[in-house]
């Protein structure tokens, strides 16, 4: 009963994704209330076109294309979080007019990337948007060399991202990305559907409470016993020298210092973070990084010393604890790296129809980072590295 469950909560995510394609298809946009007329018979006079780097005073209207093209609710607090605290450099996002109004934007955000230990500037796309009345007129094109050029000023060595299946061929195309690795989706139920009968609900989450005290009593066994947990809501005293007994242990990752974890997590204007720490001696030995989205608790990040199994299991029992008793439905996770998240999630679900895909172009750089940067086992991503 529990497989079927899943199968057709599966199927009906699949469904939600067809009929929302198909929604979007018959959408009409509209950013101005006088309607633009870009073109007669698909032809834009030159001197009407201009692509340049967008300023402050661009932010409002860059944010209205978003909202009314794809239906969201950004506001000026995610714009100056997303560019103007960013701690590694402005946004280098390009906009392209026509008889002076905004009508599409290509915006990048900076971010570093941990390369066997040291750290490299990286550039990661965020939105692009382009009015409906302007598509296939090459505005896309033009902001994305502008972009490029912008990036090349700043000295990135790395563009990444993260497109779904259907943004996937323009990825691989036009912008020229290698397809990396396919970052999957995990999900963790503590409920069922109200389609089943009131007792069988309350079996299956009598059953997963039962699961989860077993699990946590064995996997005390397998920690030091001194191991204790905390919890809090920005980044952990300790946390910088914690840092520094892990981040060798990656090939290619974002960096996590705390800069990063307070920038990206701490002020972060949208969802309000809640770090989960084992401690062994007062000394931070794995962290996760959780917020709430969609009704689920969401993994963010999880980093684990020595990727210690035990722990992270440990971890991840707690977390899945702290989330049914808080009420919600279920944890997920999003994430790729040589094998160690498949065996940490090895009790999750796999929703296969959720997948991202991770996609990397070379900007600059050595002969080594050359010769790792398109080798699937050389990236460890989590979901905190796209989600916001």
């Amino acid at each position: 009963m529990l497989l079927f469950e899943e199968d057709v909560d599966i199927a009906n995510a699949q469904l939600a994704t067809l009929l929302k394609s198909q929604q979007n298809s018959f959408k009409c946009h509209m950013i101005m209330a006088n309607e633009l007329s870009p073109k007669e018979n698909s032809v834009v006079p030159d001197e009407r076109i201009a692509i340049r780097p967008c300023t402050t005073d661009d932010a409002e209207k860059i944010i209205a294309l978003q909202n009314s093209t794809f239906n969201t609710s950004r506001t000026m607090d995610d714009w100056r979080w997303n560019n103007e605290e960013n701690p590694y450099y402005n946004n280098l996002t390009s906009v392209g007019t026509y008889d002076g109004e905004i009508v599409c934007s290509y915006s990048i955000i900076g971010v570093k990337l941990n390369f066997l230990g040291s750290p490299i500037l990286a550039g990661q796309p965020t939105n692009t948007i382009v009015h409906k009345d302007f598509r296939k007129l090459g505005y896309f094109q033009k902001s994305v060399d502008t972009s490029v050029s912008l990036c090349l000023e700043k000295g990135v060595n790395v563009k990444f991202g993260f497109p779904n299946e259907e943004a996937l061929p323009i990825n691989l195309g036009k912008l020229q990305y290698k397809n990396i690795a396919v970052v999957k989706n995990y999900r963790f139920r503590f409920r069922i559907s109200k389609r089943h009968p009131a007792l069988v609900r309350q079996l299956y989450s009598s059953t997963i409470d039962l699961k989860l005290w077993f699990k946590s009593q064995l996997l005390q066994s397998w920690i030091p016993q001194d191991t204790t947990i905390s919890i809090t809501s920005t980044t952990p005293s300790g946390y910088d020298q914690f840092w520094e007994n892990v981040r060798k242990q990656e090939i290619i990752a974002v960096w996590k210092d705390s800069e990063y974890f307070r920038w990206r997590y701490d002020k972060n204007p949208r969802f309000k973070p809640i770090y989960f720490s084992c401690l062994e001696n007062g000394n931070i030995t794995a962290m996760a990084v959780t917020i709430v989205h969609d009704g689920a608790g969401t993994i963010c990040e999880l980093m684990v010393k020595d990727n210690n199994l035990a722990l992270a299991k440990f971890l991840l029992n707690r977390i899945a604890v702290y989330y049914k008793k808080s009420g919600h439905e279920a944890i997920k996770f999003y994430g790729h790296d040589r094998g160690f998240f498949e065996t940490v999630f090895s009790e999750f679900t796999r929703i296969p129809n959720q997948d991202l895909f991770l996609v990397a172009k070379l900007v600059d750089g050595t002969d080594a980072l050359k010769k790792l940067i398109y080798q699937n086992i050389s990236w460890s991503i989590t979901s905190g590295d796209f989600m916001f």
